[in-house]
């Protein structure tokens, strides 16, 4: 069963990232007007399940700044995130944002103190060869600010990622799930308060493709924690969804026409989720 819902949380996520692509794709839709709606629909939707597991918070002296770390981070990876799925292709947003377990990585190193091994560093040079190979054309780079952008969100979500790790032995998987949609959403639509009647625009064209992302990723992320409750092992599960990667540049071609370099990119990313496995299961 934890491999089903694995492979569910895998597939979830590559029609998820295809879809807010093609809602993006309009002129009048802004990308930081989505990242509030899609923050808040997803914590709309795993509230209940945190409800249902009983919603508690530790002691907020133990947990204030660090949660003041997850909004912030959290914040700059939707406004990088989205900024950029607007302009590039999916599947090369998809290649740069599957770097985020790298920079996990390097954070729990630095500051978690957690060892390096050599697995851990063929597994960087391997992604890093992966994006050479995805946006080297044989004279120069092709990356322009919003492939840069799509970088620097991997930055956040995976300094996030180690911040969370922390948060995670103080909160309820639950809880903090919640939170960590709720809460960025919440302060990116105080600080951004103007775009707010853009989200009409959104349902206006579409709502029921506006939902589909944050209903996918609220299934992807329950199925993704029942599978280790359930005895899935991390290592395989890490394994299985970082296919999500192969799974969207192909979706990317099919549904959303995105041929331009895609042998290159499908190579790219093939390399790309071999060194992040390293990272992740040695």
């Amino acid at each position: 069963m934890w491999l089903l819902l694995t492979l569910l949380a895998t597939v979830c996520f590559a029609i998820a990232r295809v879809v807010q692509k093609s809602l993006l794709n309009g002129a009048k839709h802004d990308p930081i007007t989505y990242a509030i709606f899609f923050q808040l629909s997803v914590a709309l939707f795993t509230l209940p399940i945190a409800l249902a597991n009983g919603f508690a918070f530790p002691p907020l002296a133990q947990v204030w700044p660090f949660l003041l770390v997850t909004i912030l981070l959290y914040c700059l990876a939707n406004i990088f995130s989205y900024y950029s799925l607007k302009k590039i292709p999916v599947s090369d947003f998809t290649i740069l944002t599957a770097t985020i377990p790298i920079w996990a990585t390097i954070t729990a190193v630095l500051f978690l103190h957690e060892s390096a091994n050599p697995a851990k560093l063929l597994g960087v040079m391997l992604t890093i060869v992966g994006i050479i190979i995805a946006f080297y054309n044989g004279k120069t780079f092709v990356l322009t600010k919003a492939h840069c952008a799509a970088l620097l969100a991997a930055v956040c979500l995976g300094c996030a990622f180690t911040n969370d790790g922390y948060l995670l032995q103080r909160f309820s998987a639950t809880t903090y799930s919640f939170l960590f949609w709720f809460l960025p959403g919440l302060v990116l639509g105080i600080i951004y308060y103007r775009k707010l009647s853009g989200i009409t625009v959104f349902v206006k064209d579409s709502f029921i493709s506006l939902l589909i992302p944050s209903f996918l990723f609220a299934i992807a992320s329950f199925a993704t924690n029942v599978s280790y409750q359930l005895g899935g092992e991390s290592s395989q599960i890490a394994t299985i969804t970082q296919s999500s990667v192969i799974l969207t540049i192909i979706f990317s071609m099919i549904f959303l026409g995105e041929r331009t370099n895609i042998a290159r990119k499908l190579v790219a990313g093939i390399i790309v989720v071999i060194g992040v496995i390293l990272v992740q299961i040695i």
